[in-house]
């Protein structure tokens, strides 16, 4: 069975306010990213960073999600310019 995904107010509002990632690519990255991609900062909080092209020019992502029984919470994204 697969987990949901949440997508947190914080989150969400990081979402909205950048138009070049859209909801659903927050999902299928949350989704199907392996375990050695995911850096765990406790026993249910992990982070994934991936890199997205901006105009001409690429940043990476970052996504805080916490792993409950039944989903995956995403709380908090943040973009940096590479």
């Amino acid at each position: 069975m697969t987990k949901q995904v949440e997508i947190g107010r914080t989150a969400y509002e990081w979402l909205s306010s950048h138009r070049f990632v859209s909801e659903e690519t927050i999902i299928g990255i949350v989704i199907n990213a392996p375990r050695p991609e995911r850096k765990y900062l406790d026993n249910s909080r992990f982070k994934i960073t991936f890199t997205k092209r901006k105009n001409s020019k690429f940043v990476n992502i970052t996504m805080w999600i916490h792993e409950r029984s039944t989903t995956y919470f995403v709380y908090k994204m943040h973009s940096q310019r590479i």
